[in-house]
């Protein structure tokens, strides 16, 4: 995988919030306003009020309340447009008299509460207005339930939108960075392809098997090996560069999950052949497992020589998922395969905690760092091995992993709350998917999910560039400029959306 390094209501007024966190984009939304500028509920609970703003026809908007004093990082009541292109959201003052409730304002009581908007694009608005509430007695009313939306699925949309604008080329493949001129590497194309399986799944036309086809521009017929697999970089229409193991398999994924949604049986072909060029890479060396790049085999003294966690863990991910559709005369094969690089990472590479090393160099030395991803592999393979075979000492082990990740990985970010890791955003999003994948057999997933969610939902408004972008950095403390620029970042923000659209039934 060539790699970008990992990261060790009186008056309606205008005002700007009172906030440290970081610039989000406020895109095409260039104003706010309410038809009153002061209400009393006893006046009539059934009287009604329009929050009116100006933006973009293709934005979706949210309208937010708070309490006076709120950043709207943690609405009160959040009302939603009924659809793209509308410019306005009316409430009854009933609906009204309990948002004011919910804001701190007592019972006969008159106090101000702010709003403002946020769009599917645009992330909030800029500025904020209040509007003044004069409480009914003992009115308990509560706010309408909002519109049935699919924010998550709204937003991939948008964002997809965004990915394409930045990063698209006439060719059809896309840049390694925002407005650059050089074609990406596989391991982020990789990547946004999971996102578009997302999107097609949720029935949004996204040209999805166009994009699933042009894997086959980083395809090569053999290289230190005899055998077809896929290259790290490509010239647009052939593969080139060093071919590793773990990108090759995570194109696997991708081409069971392709299967999975066409029943085209040609992406079972490509696995096959993916799953030859994988055996390439097995040895004995350290008792089994893969190599990271053919290039690369047991050459003490090269780092880039080592048996790590994401070859192996992601080689085992791909076989237990190939393992379902594979024709029945590969089946014990395939699964052998998977339990032996199971083995090999369990005795290998996973600490007494249940967390998993980066990797075991060619020179016997341990790289024991512990990435967010390398852990993730090991639990959804796990939960695919204990499917298939019934044994539950995989499941434990997946549960105990599952558990330790989250104990390990997820502090406390300072207005944000508990959140992953502010580095390696793609990373995060696969140890999600990993969690998905574990969530129907271990309930404690719902809750890591749920975590997740909320970091998501929190960066779509805190941690966004001027175009739109998102920083690697979620909460959005960090820019860093270098990193956020690539296409692997913005790969993690299209894919946890609509991962997470899709897990909500969205």
């Amino acid at each position: 995988m060539k790699r970008i390094l990992p990261f060790l209501l009186a008056l309606v007024s205008s005002c700007q919030p009172q906030t440290t966190d970081s610039p989000v984009p406020s895109g095409g939304i260039s104003g706010i306003s309410a038809s009153v500028s002061e209400i009393n509920v006893d006046d009539g609970t059934s009287k009604t009020v329009t929050f009116s703003w100006t933006a973009p026809d293709d934005e979706v908007i949210d309208v937010l309340f708070d309490k006076d004093g709120g950043d709207f990082s943690n609405p009160v009541y959040k009302g939603r447009s009924s659809q793209a292109g509308a410019k306005s959201l009316s409430l009854t003052y009933g609906s009204l008299n309990a948002i004011a409730r919910m804001a701190g304002i007592a019972d006969g009581q008159q106090g101000k509460v702010r709003w403002t908007v946020s769009g599917s694009v645009s992330g909030l608005y800029k500025a904020f207005a209040t509007i003044s509430v004069k409480r009914s007695s003992g009115s308990s009313e509560e706010p309408p339930t909002p519109v049935e939306t699919h924010v998550h699925k709204e937003r991939a949309e948008a964002f997809w939108s965004l990915i394409k604008q930045h990063y698209g080329t006439s060719s059809g493949l896309f840049t390694e960075e925002a407005g650059g001129r050089n074609t990406s590497f596989l391991w982020p194309y990789d990547g946004l392809v999971s996102g578009l399986a997302c999107l097609n799944k949720l029935g949004v036309n996204v040209d999805y098997t166009g994009y699933v086809e042009k894997f086959q521009r980083y395809w090569r017929s053999s290289g230190v090996a005899n055998v077809g697999g896929y290259g790290s970089s490509t010239n647009g229409s052939t593969g080139s560069g060093d071919r590793f193991f773990d990108d090759n398999s995570i194109v696997g994924l991708n081409l069971v999950e392709a299967y999975r949604q066409t029943k085209d049986s040609k992406y079972l072909t490509r696995c096959a052949q993916i799953v030859k060029f994988l055996r390439s890479g097995e040895d004995n060396t350290f008792g089994g497992g893969l190599w990271w790049n053919e290039s690369h085999k047991n050459e003490p003294g090269n780092d880039d020589s080592n048996k790590p966690c994401c070859a192996n863990g992601y080689a085992c991910w791909f076989l237990t998922s190939y393992y379902e559709f594979c024709p029945a005369a590969e089946k014990a094969e395939v699964l052998a395969f998977a339990k032996r690089l199971y083995d090999f990472l369990y005795t290998t590479l996973r600490d007494t905690d249940g967390l998993y090393w980066n990797s075991k160099g060619a020179d016997g030395s341990l790289n024991n760092v512990k990435w967010t991803y390398n852990t993730g592999a090991m639990i959804a393979s796990g939960a695919r091995l204990y499917a298939i075979t019934g044994e539950k000492g995989y499941l434990d082990a997946a549960k105990k992993s599952a558990s330790a990740a989250y104990a390990q990985f997820v502090k406390y970010a300072d207005g944000a709350g508990s959140f992953y890791p502010d580095h390696d955003s793609w990373f995060n999003v696969k140890l999600i998917r990993a969690y998905m994948e574990l969530e129907p057999y271990y309930d404690s997933c719902k809750s890591y999910i749920d975590t997740f969610i909320s970091n998501l939902d929190y960066a779509w408004t805190h941690a966004r560039m001027n175009n739109g972008l998102f920083y690697e950095d979620w909460t959005g403390a960090t820019p860093r400029p270098d990193r956020d620029k690539t296409l692997l970042m913005q790969d993690a923000v299209l894919e946890a959306l609509g991962a997470v659209a899709v897990y909500k039934g969205e």
